[in-house]
């Protein structure tokens, strides 16, 4: 299974989001309604499902799908 994959069962699990398609430019806050704590919340998610650390100042450059993939990407060495 790849990044966006597992980066789609986490939101859809996690958010009750199962209906919607991700695509890399599916924006965080303004297309899946989250929230600053749901981001905190699928941050922790992510770094617990990936096995590492996302930086703040990385978490808060994450816009959109494909901003959260490179993160995961760049950070897991995939």
């Amino acid at each position: 299974m790849d990044v966006m994959e597992r980066l789609g069962d986490l939101i859809g699990e996690n958010y009750n989001l199962d209906h919607v398609e991700l695509r890399e430019d599916t924006r965080l806050i303004e297309d899946l309604h989250l929230d600053s704590l749901d981001m905190v919340e699928m941050v922790v998610e992510i770094e617990d499902a990936f096995d590492i650390v996302i930086p703040e100042e990385k978490m808060e450059a994450m816009e959109n799908i494909g901003d959260v993939v490179g993160v995961i990407e760049a950070l897991s060495g995939k």
